[in-house]
């Protein structure tokens, strides 16, 4: 059996005197969590953090706007965007906002760099090459601490491949699988959809990659360098396209060259056959997280040729929390979601930035707007810039290209490869009853 934070890793303490910190933290900021299907998703994880927690449906206008206001953020938005719904619109197709008041992201990158605040986004950090400069030069330029939110990297079985890795078992990054699979019914993607123009259906097939992506930097400690993407068009007898208001494709198999000269695939969008996987393959040996059996354990092997007289064996570890982070396991996505609140909170405590931050976060968003573009140029490569270099940022700071059709302007490309998809009357009709049900009336 393995435990992943018993054995730390080395150079690291052991979290215990971390937690005991915490518990003297008194923090002054609200822990807002927009969760469009009402599952209180990060209480477990906020609770010991000392932070309160607020939950809102971001459709319901007037209770995130009084949320807003206690924050005292709603002005500074209002600068921007001119209404709150306008705000809750934005909100609602570009960040998430768990544990935290807002830094940056577009259009607020001038408010940014004259407000105090931190900010933790948790889905893609940008939509534009352009939106990735501005956030990048607005973190540098405030000093301020920002936390991309991905959780998947955190989970228990891709922290104890982390642990495998960094200890030396594989040897050197060579190859590696990262699949999330989503499938849903058309029920429930309508009820965490809600309006034609929300960001889920319309999001290209490849911008949903960090899922696939990061728990594979988090494992190796790789920057991706280079794309190649490839996109699945949706079905017409896959009787949930015809029950929701989607304009986008099915998935897509992304091809990502690492710095280290690795190659990873990745998998990622609504095919059938539900899943989060990864592997790693090393020089000297491969593990994955378990498709069948006990899914919180990892499979190892290591094969020895020369370097020892060790046969190669198949080895099943178990991913286990110590007591100190005992409420990681009763949070959502196998611990990930304890565990981004957990380092957010240490971020702030330690003024020190986080692994995810503005440039790992930046660089795993970028990923998915280059390989849309290399799926409409039929799987061209297209490169993975380093916007840690400021002349690197500068060839992209008028890169507005955008697949978003509420600011849709010449050259942006439609969300899907096939062009312009309109959704059937009888599948608007469809969706429109489920989001009634959910208290959203919009269009």
């Amino acid at each position: 059996m393995s435990s992943i934070c018993k054995r730390c890793r080395p150079g690291e303490d052991s979290d215990a005197d971390k937690i005991k910190a915490f518990e003297r933290l008194d923090f002054d900021d609200k822990v807002v969590d927009t969760v469009p299907n009402g599952r209180m998703r990060v209480t477990a994880e906020t609770s010991q953090f000392n932070c309160d927690l607020i939950t809102a449906q971001p459709f319901r206008r007037k209770l995130f706007g009084s949320i807003l206001q206690s924050l005292r953020m709603d002005n500074v938005f209002k600068d921007v965007t001119g209404t709150t719904d306008r705000l809750v619109d934005w909100i609602e197709s570009n960040i998430s906002l768990p544990l935290t008041t807002v830094l940056a992201e577009k259009p607020f990158g001038q408010g940014a760099k004259s407000s105090a605040w931190r900010v933790y986004v948790n889905r893609d950090a940008i939509k534009t090459m352009g939106e990735g400069v501005e956030l990048v030069r607005a973190v540098e330029e405030t000093g301020l601490i920002y936390m991309y939110g991905e959780n998947y990297c955190y989970s228990n079985t891709s922290q104890e491949m982390a642990r495998l890795y960094k200890k030396g078992e594989l040897g050197e990054f060579r190859y590696g699988e990262g699949e999330y699979v989503h499938p849903m019914s058309a029920d429930e993607m309508n009820s965490i959809s809600p309006g034609v123009n929300h960001w889920r259906n319309w999001l290209p097939a490849t911008y949903y990659s960090t899922h696939a992506l990061a728990p594979l930097m988090y494992i190796t400690d790789t920057r991706p360098v280079k794309a190649n993407g490839f996109v699945m068009t949706l079905c017409e007898d896959d009787p949930v396209v015809h029950r929701i208001a989607r304009c986008s494709d099915a998935a897509s198999m992304i091809a990502v060259r690492m710095d280290n000269g690795a190659v990873v695939k990745l998998l990622q969008g609504s095919l059938r056959g539900h899943g989060v996987w990864v592997r790693v393959h090393g020089s000297q040996g491969a593990m994955e997280n378990l498709r069948h059996g006990d899914r919180n354990s990892v499979w190892f092997r290591r094969e020895n040729y020369h370097e020892s007289d060790e046969k190669p064996e198949d080895t099943v570890i178990e991913a286990q929390f110590p007591p100190e982070h005992k409420n990681a396991a009763e949070s959502g996505h196998g611990g990930g979601d304890y565990f981004m609140n957990y380092n957010f909170a240490e971020a702030i405590r330690t003024g020190q930035p986080p692994y995810w931050d503005v440039y790992r976060g930046v660089a795993a968003s970028i990923v998915g707007i280059q390989a849309y573009r290399s799926a409409l140029a039929d799987g061209s490569t297209f490169e993975i810039p380093d916007f840690r270099i400021e002349s690197v940022r500068r060839q992209y700071r008028d890169d507005h290209w955008s697949p978003d059709p509420t600011c849709r302007k010449p050259g942006d490309p439609w969300p899907s490869v096939l062009g312009e998809i309109q959704p059937e009357p009888e599948a608007l009709a469809y969706a429109r009853k489920i989001w009634k049900s959910k208290g959203y009336n919009g269009d």
